[in-house]
């Protein structure tokens, strides 16, 4: 796919304006509608992450992934106010919300990271489902969905959904085990928890 824009509406969708062109990934602070995140490739030959604090009006430089590299998800833990982002390069945290430092662990490939469950991480990968209880140092797989797509319930951090094609895992225990509660023939696009 090419280039993508991205446009912001202030009045409930009835007008837009154009913030920037050659987006490929918009994350929003769900705290904080004002902090944004993006990945871009403008006027680099490599993947960088930028940051808004008002709203996507400007934008700063926080990262520049190197090779083919590129961000597949970004997850804001609220909780202690920290930001994990995953690339096709690995994983890495920001302790500030712009400061981001590589943890050199397992998954190699993250695609999805969830880091707002207690005090649990998630991330999925090509070969499944790893879950951390020491912040990213090691990680230990729980499920085989590989690429899933993670959601935390706001009512309870303890249950987590994953998702993928016709598969939907529930996790009553932060992702510790997981029970199969898809149904055949169906296809999952996505799954809103509350």
């Amino acid at each position: 796919s090419g280039p993508r824009e991205l446009w912001r509406s202030d009045d409930g969708a009835t007008t837009w304006t154009r913030l920037r062109g050659d987006v490929r990934e918009v994350f929003v602070d769900p705290r904080d509608a004002a902090r944004v995140w993006a990945s871009s490739r403008t006027g680099s030959p490599f993947a960088r992450l930028l940051r808004s604090g008002d709203g996507g009006a400007s934008f700063e430089t926080l990262l520049e992934l190197t090779g083919d590299a590129r961000v597949t998800d970004l997850d804001v833990d609220a909780r202690r106010n920290r930001v994990w982002m995953t690339t096709s390069d690995g994983l890495y945290l920001a302790e500030d919300d712009r400061t981001f430092v590589r943890i050199d662990a397992r998954p190699r490939e993250a695609v999805r990271v969830v880091g707002d469950v207690g005090d649990v991480l998630l991330v999925t990968d090509d070969v499944g489902i790893f879950r951390s209880t020491d912040d990213g140092a090691s990680f230990v797989q729980v499920a085989a969905i590989e690429r899933a797509a993670l959601a935390v319930a706001p009512s309870d951090p303890d249950r987590v959904h994953a998702w993928r094609d016709d598969t939907l895992l529930v996790s009553d225990d932060a992702g510790a085990s997981w029970d199969d509660r898809g149904v055949p023939g169906s296809h999952f696009a996505d799954v809103e928890v509350d």
